[in-house]
């Protein structure tokens, strides 16, 4: 049996989140060939044009995912896969990186709620008694917002760190599977939430977070010129995380300037 490096010689074609891929150029029946062009090998040693012809006609294009040879591939399954792929949400089989943005949805209304039993936060101001003003929230705030941004940079990097790790299971560059940069990415869009206070003099609190996450999940998707170069000018984990963390900021730019008063 010939080595396994000449039987998948050509190597993977893997693009990022979109349907098709990745797929692989794979040549079956080796052996076959390697027979063909043996027998085509004349005195002078060069293959002759028919074998080479013979060689072609028996390789095909096989999606990478029902490939004979990656079907028992092992996963490693450890922190860094689990992280990856946010719990298993990228294992759902339709819109995987909505999945992961819901779940940046959910942490962040958990820490509105969080902030707010200790008096901070949009969902503090929009429930006090009398109403708070509309505009920004006052200095003693802003280590909410700092603890909040402590806590997305931590799942930056360890996005970074299980992103790379996880490129090297999956045999491929931004795996579908891949969501924490969509889960760091939204977090990233709502951040400008923190800041503001009285949401329900105009909207109520969820209608904006509806709002970021439609913002965030328009960015992403669209990838404008900002988020298509960091998309493409980054290798390894932090090209998977860069061009989510780029849209997550052009979201909570539009946000931030959507809300009333958040430009006064």
């Amino acid at each position: 049996m010939p080595p396994r490096d000449e039987e998948t010689a050509d190597p993977h074609i893997c693009g990022p989140k979109q349907v098709g891929f990745p797929i692989r150029f794979q040549t079956l029946l080796t052996s076959r060939i390697s027979a063909s062009s043996n027998a085509g090998r004349g005195p002078s040693g060069p293959t002759s044009v028919r074998s080479l012809e013979q060689a072609n006609a028996v390789s095909v294009f096989v999606p990478a995912s029902k490939s004979p040879d990656r079907e028992g591939t092992k996963r490693s399954g450890g922190a860094s896969h689990w992280i990856a792929v946010a719990g298993g949400l990228g294992e759902v089989p339709v819109a995987p990186g909505t999945a992961g943005s819901l779940l940046g949805v959910l942490l962040f209304v958990g820490f509105a709620f969080a902030a707010r039993s200790l008096g901070v936060g949009p969902l503090a101001a929009s429930t006090a008694s009398p109403p708070a003003s509309v505009g920004l929230l006052p200095v003693y705030s802003l280590a909410c917002w700092l603890v909040y941004a402590f806590g997305v940079l931590i799942l930056l990097v360890a996005g970074v760190w299980a992103s790379g790790r996880a490129e090297i299971d999956f045999d491929c560059h931004d795996d579908r599977r891949i969501v924490i940069d969509e889960v760091v990415g939204q977090l990233i869009a709502l951040s400008p939430l923190l800041f503001y206070t009285g949401t329900s003099a105009f909207l109520p609190f969820f209608s904006w977070v509806v709002t970021g996450f439609v913002l965030f999940r328009l960015f992403d998707i669209w990838k404008p010129g900002a988020v298509r170069w960091a998309e493409c000018r980054f290798d390894g984990g932090g090209g998977v995380m860069a061009d989510d963390v780029v849209a997550g900021f052009l979201g909570a730019v539009v946000l931030f300037l959507a809300l009333p008063g958040g430009i006064g």
